[in-house]
């Protein structure tokens, strides 16, 4: 899908949107908020742990976002996302040294863990810390950039960068980055125990594969929130749950974030909820295959070559795999390693030139055998591709591999696993190829997209090392002029494409449905919105 594309159908989700919003509101102001209600949601499974700093797994949200708080966060109240729409959250105000390097934090006092223990820069200092510890958190490339966190006073903590990093901010505001209580650190992130925060909802019991339970906050520091008496999660597939909701059984067809990734899905609740409010948005990822450049777990062969990955890479279909995946182009859009919403994305059409598939596709099989034979395989190799057992990757997945075998004799086989025999495989390189999913990202800034790339990041599953790109990755994180930026990113984005450690087949436009009697649901670019689950209300 080209730029023009991609735009018309944001203007026309737009207006799709807004005119159930009219019909419900007509001319007249928003109402006031109600109190009470208990709001039911699902998600396709229970995650492996409940700390968010230490899986990518998007699906932890759901059930540790109504518990834990973030020193900072993206305006609830607002769409837009970016470094300029951070608002305060357990950190009350902060400061900026000139130098842009020092954050002071001035957390907000009188805040109570569930436990009735009080929040204090101690915990503030020990989340932070976990965040970028390597050793702990599957997201510490994110803030690779932080030297070191110190206590000022009970209630102060200052922040130290290694060097300037103009979206640090947004990095904190991240529902990754949780505030955890410090006196708990020994408590198992796989166990319920593990649930006390900070945040709107306490969680109160759960029936393991049937429902998590969690109840309104009393204490909660924001005054007056949440509005909701409590939520209820069910854990359960896409079809089933778009079933539930249709029944009358859910509030939101999946959760707060997630739901809607498929035609059938979309087209379902437009003919049984006709009143449905429906919210599509870039959801800040993409998808396609990773090579295990490095060879990890002994697995060395054909793909660590970039001849061949570029070969693999000439004969796919890239708007076909969005078909293949979604049912539709509403649905996604072909994307460099930089989201196309990201205004320093690179657009398609050049992309298709680094790639070499601004060609017939004929031209495109020609070439890509050329490749093949001086790389010494022109009768093909056999490899594994793994990949999660859901439609929406094992369709793009078939359609692909149905090419290499076509057109260039590589015989790939496909096995799709649960997520819990995935990760660890995912985790420790124990793969040939794999289609996956990048790590959940705002889409704000370029820097949030590269950074899963450089030699040292842990998201960057390829295990791929390029050194000029790294150098670049460096430079474009300590520059605030924006053209400069822009060159930087666009420099980086083509040597990225023309070594293709991960072939991106569709950068997916996720979405929800809820009914219209829930108010207070706002919907944002990428993996985020969850902030504004204290300020959700149901109509009675």
């Amino acid at each position: 899908m080209n730029r023009k594309v991609w735009k018309a159908f944001i203007v026309l989700t737009g207006v799709v949107l807004l005119i159930p919003m009219l019909a419900s509101y007509g001319a007249s102001a928003p109402p006031t908020p109600q109190r009470g209600g208990i709001l039911k949601m699902a998600d396709a499974f229970e995650p492996p742990v409940l700390n968010t700093m230490m899986t990518p797994s998007v699906t932890v949200f759901a059930y540790a976002t109504p518990v834990f708080n973030g020193l900072v966060m993206v305006d609830p109240t607002q769409e837009e996302v970016s470094v300029e729409k951070v608002v305060p959250s357990l950190a009350e105000k902060w400061e900026i040294s000139p130098d842009r390097k020092v954050y002071t934090f001035y957390l907000r006092k009188g805040v109570k863990f569930h436990d009735g223990r009080p929040f204090t820069a101690k915990d503030a200092k020990y989340s932070l810390e976990f965040f970028a510890d390597a050793k702990m958190s599957a997201l510490a490339g994110m803030v690779e950039m932080m030297e070191k966190v110190e206590i000022v006073d009970d209630y102060t903590i200052r922040v130290s960068l290694k060097y300037p990093h103009s979206p640090f901010l947004l990095y904190l505001s991240y529902p990754y980055c949780k505030m955890l209580p410090a006196h708990l650190a020994k408590v198992s992130a796989k166990s319920t125990d593990f649930l006390v925060g900070t945040g709107p909802f306490k969680f109160k019991s759960r029936i393991p594969g049937k429902v998590w339970v969690y109840e309104r906050n009393p204490d909660y520091f924001l005054k007056g929130l949440p509005y909701l008496d409590g939520v209820e999660i069910y854990p359960m597939k896409t079809g089933p749950m778009i079933d539930a909701f249709t029944a009358g059984r859910l509030h939101m067809a999946r959760s707060i974030r997630y739901g809607i990734d498929h035609k059938t899905s979309l087209d379902k609740l437009k003919k049984h909820v006709p009143e449905a409010i429906i919210k599509m948005k870039p959801v800040g990822v993409t998808r396609g295959v990773w090579f295990n450049v490095a060879g990890r777990q002994g697995r060395k062969g054909p793909w660590q070559d970039a001849r061949v990955r570029r070969a693999m890479a000439m004969v796919v279909d890239y708007p076909g795999t969005i078909l293949a995946g979604q049912g539709s182009l509403e649905l996604g859009v072909n994307s460099g390693v930089v989201p196309p919403y990201v205004p320093t994305g690179l657009q398609w059409k050049e992309i298709e030139k680094i790639l070499g598939i601004d060609k017939p596709m004929e031209e495109r099989i020609k070439e890509a055998r050329k490749l093949m034979k001086e790389a010494g395989y022109p009768d093909g190799f056999k490899a594994e591709l793994i990949l999660r057992n859901v439609s929406v990757y094992i369709h793009p997945t078939e359609f692909m591999i149905e090419s290499w075998r076509k057109n260039l004799k590589i015989l790939v086989e496909m096995k799709a696993l649960e997520y819990v025999l995935l990760a660890p495989r995912r985790d420790g390189g124990d793969f040939d190829l794999m289609y996956d999913g990048t790590t959940g990202r705002y889409g704000g800034t370029p820097e949030e997209t590269l950074a899963m790339y450089v030699s040292t990041a842990m998201e960057n599953r390829a295990h791929w090392s390029n050194q000029e790109y790294d150098k670049l990755y460096h430079s474009l994180v300590r520059e605030a002029e924006p053209k400069k930026r822009e060159e930087i990113s666009g420099k980086m984005q083509k040597i990225f494409l023309e070594e293709i450690p991960f072939l991106i087949s569709v950068a997916p436009v996720i979405g929800v449905a809820h009914r219209p009697s829930l108010h207070g649901h706002v919907m944002q670019a990428g993996h985020t919105g969850w902030a504004c689950m204290d300020r959700m209300w149901m109509e009675k």
